[in-house]
């Protein structure tokens, strides 16, 4: 942990933070260094009595060693709202507030420790910024202490972790090449990052570039810092706007397509469960372009798989893109996987495909049937988008469907709070299979209850009576008993690990869609063969919960059971033995 010697002359106070506390950072003042804990930063919302409102959005976390820096709330444009950040405690953390005079000093000095703490709360900011892939044309490598005439449209921009203060000698500027971010001769000196670039938009721009140590006015940190955090905040609430209109327009547009395949009947064909082959055409809307036979290939896919289907935007026409497919999966934040169909794949179950026929490559749906694993025939339903028709395949149809397909993996939901969570998704699609385990659980059970009521009739009737007939006929039935016990055990292990096999199946792609979701600078943090061995930690819970813990758990409901036949035989002896039971899981 890096120790400043800030914090011995220029302290204003310690504070102590709870987990989850909230610091308000709303001060042009002060700095706060980080002793031990870590604090995650948030863009927040207040009314204009300073109270926060609405959701808290995240943007990084800060560690020991490091700093926050005051940020104080902006207006926003055509609103009473007003836009700020707030600390919140991830762990117990304790901060030494300090003067940002005693910051502007240090470096001022040269100071090294100082230098760095303020460079880490600017690669912070750029973190965030990177994570926005803005791409960049026309670029001009800013670094060290240099000068630089620029043209219109000319992008200044540093290289990668190096930070440089500019100051626009003459011209106008725009940060992150916005109207609304003017950085000109009369502002402040601005720190540039490498996800910041400096757009010229007049003719004759002229800019000098200083690193951090080399500041010459460094008393005006406040102003640059405060500048800096306004436009930063304007832009993160712009780009939460802009993700808002999206999915808005994504969610009328998803809408509208759910329409479509209501009037078309669609939704209808594509879950239909009748095992016959379905021949009833719905009669063509005018509302189905051509391209969109694509779409809705893959919305019966998605809609067979539980995901939401989602329209490229209006910049992607499907019938102008190279891959339409691959829109449709942005569009809808999914990811694919070309498959080979070998041999008689359809009576075979690798859940539903989007496939093509072999002579004009129009998109088809491949959806299974549900509940069939049991069948020998055919598992799989062939769904044509453009004549609305839902065949089952077979050898002859199979011929005509290219070999060429594509898997659809689901994404895991932008937030999962709970375990059941994760337990539903990695089981969708395989509900009845967990319903059959515990079913075949409770039969074995019933079953395993048959030994102590034929040991009571053998004890009291076949023994002392001398009954032979009725010996043979208790010996039969424990037998049957127990085979038929067998079987259901063995029948439950076999759907358990078919529910397994699914589970890992669909969790552990969606791990790995998630983290290729983060920014680059996560993967800095890690080895590769630390990030593989806590992806691959997924499995291995996996398997741990459905091995022996899996049979414990099962084992211990299944008991219950018996505890019921203790009660049939004895209330007392069966609150004794629950007693000592509880006793010894206690002790």
């Amino acid at each position: 942990m890096v120790k400043s010697n800030l914090t011995t002359k220029y302290s204003t106070a310690e504070i102590f933070l709870k987990g989850n506390q909230l610091l308000s950072l709303d001060t042009s003042e002060t700095f706060w260094f980080v002793r031990s804990g870590s604090v995650g930063i948030f863009a927040v919302t207040a009314d204009r009595d300073r109270h926060f409102q609405g959701a808290r959005q995240y943007l990084f976390t800060v560690k020991p060693g490091e700093a926050l820096f005051g940020v104080p709330l902006i207006r926003e444009s055509d609103s009473e709202n007003l836009l700020g950040m707030v600390a919140v405690a991830i762990e117990a953390t304790q901060l030494q507030a300090i003067s940002l005079q005693s910051l502007m000093i240090k470096v001022k000095k040269k100071d090294r420790k100082a230098i760095v703490i303020l460079e880490s709360w600017l690669k912070h900011l750029n973190q965030w910024l990177a994570a926005q892939q803005t791409i960049t044309e026309n670029i001009v490598a800013a670094s060290g202490a240099n000068f630089f005439p620029l043209t219109t449209n000319q992008t200044l921009q540093p290289p990668t972790d190096e930070i440089v203060w500019i100051e626009v000698r003459n011209g106008t500027t725009h940060w992150l090449n916005r109207e609304a971010f003017p950085i000109t001769a009369n502002s402040p000196p601005f720190p540039l990052t490498s996800s910041m670039g400096l757009t010229a938009v007049t003719k004759k721009v002229e800019v000098a570039t200083v690193p951090t140590a080399e500041l010459e006015q460094p008393e005006q940190l406040p102003r640059s810092l405060a500048l800096l955090h306004r436009y930063f905040l304007i832009y993160f609430f712009q780009i939460q706007q802009q993700k808002i209109a999206t999915e808005y327009k994504r969610f009328q547009q998803r809408n509208q397509l759910n329409l479509e395949v209501a009037e078309s009947a669609f939704g209808k064909l594509a879950n239909v469960l009748d095992t016959k082959v379905a021949e009833s055409k719905v009669a063509e809307t005018k509302i189905f372009e051509s391209g969109n036979s694509l779409l809705i290939a893959a919305g019966a896919v998605g809609r067979a798989k539980g995901m939401k289907i989602n329209p490229p935007s209006d910049a992607e026409e499907l019938n102008r893109v190279k891959d339409p497919l691959d829109a449709i999966a942005r569009a809808s934040l999914f990811r694919t996987r070309r498959v080979i169909l070998e041999g008689k794949w359809w009576q075979e179950e690798y859940g539903a495909l989007l496939g093509y026929r072999l002579q004009d490559r129009s998109p088809i749906a491949l959806l299974p049937k549900k509940n069939n694993h049991l069948n020998r025939g055919s598992n799989y339903f062939l769904f044509d988008p453009e004549s609305r028709q839902k065949r089952e395949i077979d050898a002859v149809i199979a011929d005509d469907i290219s070999p060429e397909a594509y898997l659809f993996y689901r994404p895991l939901p932008p937030l999962m709070y709970k375990a059941t969570e994760i337990f539903r998704f990695g089981v969708q699609g395989h509900e009845s299979e967990v319903i059959a385990i515990f079913v075949l659980g409770i039969i074995g059970s019933l079953l395993g209850m048959v030994t102590p009521q034929a040991t009571a009739m053998l004890v009291n009737n076949a023994i002392p009576d001398g009954d032979r007939i009725l010996l043979w006929q208790i010996g039969l039935a424990l037998f049957a008993a127990a085979f038929g016990k067998t079987l259901f055990q063995l029948a439950q292990g076999f759907v358990s690990l078919r529910v397994e096999n699914a589970a890992d199946s669909n969790l552990q792609p969606a791990v790995w869609d998630k983290l290729l979701q983060l920014s680059p600078a996560f993967f800095r943090q890690y080895s590769s063969g630390d990030l593989v061995t806590r992806l691959m930690a997924v499995s291995q819970v996996r398997g741990q919960l459905s091995g022996a813990t899996q049979r414990t758990l099962l084992s211990s409901i299944f008991a219950l059971l018996n505890l019921v036949l203790m009660f049939v035989y004895s209330v007392k002896l069966a609150f004794v033995g629950l007693g000592i039971a509880i006793l010894t899981r206690v002790c």
